[in-house]
């Protein structure tokens, strides 16, 4: 965004590189160089070549959502394993997050739970908000969740589902509208099939589909009806980041883990159970079990 931002001010401005070097007193291979992506300018750089075009930054705040925040927390929550780690830059993402989890006090020093699991959930499930994801797009088309999931299921595609709808089938009730939301592996073809234009993510939709991130798909189940759904905890956390009824369903099956008792969740073995609302942490705010989330240090 900030090579876009130097070279549209400077065309604006009817300049050359040399010329905007020039009135920015700097280098003109230092211009080349941000407009090229080589360089990723400091905010000081940045405003001294806007103003020297004749403009200056405007910076507004916008709220983000990142899926690697939810794969952390499955990690943490579940052990789940995602092939995605093996990318560094991912892995050592994934660190960060831990790391500011530790500082909030949702994860002890040695990453271990000294939280609710609830409470890394709901966290997990606010910097990963789904109206929010990158590239998702919202439809209103006006068709029930059946409807939307067969024609989605009719392009042979992988999908699976998530939100109010998939917690409905982990046992969690509510009576809120709540949009259909998808994850789906070719975002273009579903999008054909179900003769949708997307509309702006600020109006209200009935239909939301997220294209397949690497972490948000994984451990994706299908039930005996040939229904594709989330991991259980993708769907606690991805209920948290809904702003209706999604909450209060999320909140429904957080309350089964507060009814196990202690042995019931370190038998779990690592792995999230799909029985019923009955979705088990492996770890609860005891420290007594390590998370696979570990340091690049």
């Amino acid at each position: 965004m900030q090579v876009d931002i130097v070279k549209q001010a400077r065309e604006a401005a009817g300049l050359n590189k040399n010329q905007l070097a020039a009135l920015a007193g700097v280098p003109a291979s230092t211009v080349s160089r941000i407009e090229s992506g080589a360089i990723d300018p400091t905010l000081g750089m940045l405003d001294r070549l806007l103003r020297a075009a004749g403009y200056v930054p405007n910076i507004e705040l916008a709220r983000g959502s990142d899926p690697i925040v939810a794969a952390c927390a499955r990690v943490i929550l579940t052990g789940q394993e995602f092939e995605a780690l093996n990318n560094t830059e991912i892995s050592s993402r994934l660190d960060q997050v831990a790391k500011s989890w530790i500082a909030q006090r949702f994860l002890n020093p040695d990453r271990t739970l000294s939280a609710a699991p609830r409470e890394l959930a709901r966290e997990a499930g606010r910097r990963s908000e789904l109206p929010l994801r990158p590239n998702v797009r919202a439809y209103r088309l006006g068709l029930n969740w059946v409807a939307t999931a067969s024609r989605i299921d009719a392009t042979k595609t992988k999908w699976a589902s998530t939100g109010a709808k998939a917690a409905q089938r982990l046992g969690a009730s509510g009576e809120g509208v709540s949009p259909a939301i998808f994850y789906v592996e070719n975002i273009d073809l579903a999008e054909r099939v179900l003769k949708a234009q997307p509309i702006e993510r600020g109006d209200s939709c009935d239909t939301l589909l997220i294209p397949f991130d690497g972490f948000s798909e994984v451990g994706a189940w299908r039930d005996n009806d040939g229904l594709w759904w989330a991991d259980p905890m993708q769907v606690v956390i991805d209920c948290y980041g809904m702003n209706d009824d999604s909450i209060s369903m999320a909140d429904q099956i957080a309350d089964e883990w507060d009814r196990l008792d202690e042995s019931e969740v370190l038998s779990n073995g690592g792995k999230a159970e799909k029985m019923g609302s009955r979705v088990k942490p492996v770890q609860k705010a005891s420290g007594r079990r390590s998370t696979n989330v570990k340091s690049t240090n």
